[in-house]
């Protein structure tokens, strides 16, 4: 069992704790909860790196904050990287926050562990979100392949930086990942699954009213946004898996979104929208069982050039009010409906925009 060890004082009242110093937390350890063993890391000072080893079991866990300086960069989180379903952490508390780092504080997910919130209906228990990251502040995540976050109205939050080396899959929630406030994202793909069931009936009155803003045919909710970024926020994840949500990518106020060589599935009203001179790039992917795959507004701009695939999809490209839509490639693919409204292919509409589809 890891313990904490006094190495000495740095001359401000503060325990120095050894370089490379690990904590195991587990049900038969010292601290057996993720939120006991960071607690007890409080007017400490590290000298190096302090890893929080978990064993295999179940943590039920409040919201866990971290942004004492004395650790930032420092701090490794770690489950069972060979067998992440055995490394379960739940976060029971109403309208949790998961993981949350703020004041720049810098946090490592180091893998190999099940991430659960609450997102019950009827019951009206949720989760905020299962990380959430506030700015100027970054998360890590390591072995993102070994890392599923399900149950949450939001998946992934950030106003800062997180950072993915692998891909995490996000399931069961509103809107998988928010970039907001200049929040970035940067990772080689990322899987976000819906509900199996698109929508469902809000039984919970408060919960109703708290979803009313974002759901189309009230008292429903339809599962809502895979990725969403505004205000200057980014996303980088190429190689991407979307199913089941009303709107796929929703890029807005000076935001963008690059996914190439991504796969979308099911989405019931919009895969690629963009507005208010925001971009979103999906080249080379593949589209399944969509509603429209593009729309773009108030100079918005989104390229799709050459798609792997187009099956099953209603609706090709929209474009309003002076937003640029590029289609090239498409040449061997069809839709049902519309491939193109409101602007002919490669001719400014009447309100400056302007669809190439070739």
């Amino acid at each position: 069992m890891g313990r904490i060890l006094s190495a000495g004082s740095n001359g401000l009242n503060q325990t120095i704790l050894p370089a490379n110093l690990v904590i195991n937390v587990g049900p038969t350890r010292t601290f057996t909860t993720i939120g006991a063993a960071v607690a007890s890391l409080a007017g400490k000072y590290p000298l190096g790196t302090v890893t929080i080893q978990l064993d295999d079991g179940t943590y039920n866990e409040t919201t866990l904050n971290f942004s004492d300086p004395n650790y930032s960069g420092k701090l490794i989180i770690q489950g069972d990287l060979n067998n992440p379903q055995n490394c379960i952490i739940n976060f029971t508390d109403q309208n949790s926050k998961g993981f949350t780092v703020t004041n720049g504080f810098n946090l490592t997910l180091n893998g190999g562990y099940t991430i659960n919130g609450m997102f019950n209906v009827t019951t009206g228990q949720y989760t905020f979100a299962l990380i959430n990251v506030g700015g100027h502040s970054r998360i890590s995540i390591l072995n993102g392949n070994t890392v599923t976050l399900n149950n949450s109205v939001i998946g992934i939050y950030i106003n800062g930086n997180v950072g993915s080396s692998g891909v995490p899959t996000l399931n069961n929630v509103f809107k998988g990942l928010v970039c907001d406030g200049g929040g970035k994202f940067i990772s080689g793909g990322i899987n976000i699954n819906a509900s199996s069931t698109q929508q469902v009936t809000i039984t919970n009155a408060q919960m109703a009213a708290a979803f009313y803003a974002y759901s189309p045919t009230y008292p429903f909710i339809t599962y809502g946004l895979a990725i969403e970024t505004g205000q200057h926020g980014e996303v980088s994840a190429p190689n991407s898996n979307i199913n089941g949500f009303y709107t796929g990518f929703d890029s807005s106020n000076n935001s963008n979104i690059y996914a190439n060589q991504s796969s979308f599935s099911n989405i019931s009203n919009v895969v690629l929208n963009s507005l208010q001179n925001s971009n979103i790039t999906v080249q080379y992917s593949s589209y399944t069982n969509c509603n429209t795959i593009a729309q773009a507004n108030s100079g918005g701009s989104i390229y799709m050039d050459n798609p792997s695939a187009i099956t099953g999809c209603t609706n090709l490209a929209m474009a309003y009010s002076g937003a640029i839509i590029s289609a090239n490639g498409t040449s061997g693919f069809s839709v049902s409906g519309t491939k193109y409204n409101h602007a002919s292919p490669g001719v400014a509409g009447g309100d400056g925009s302007l669809i190439y589809w070739s």
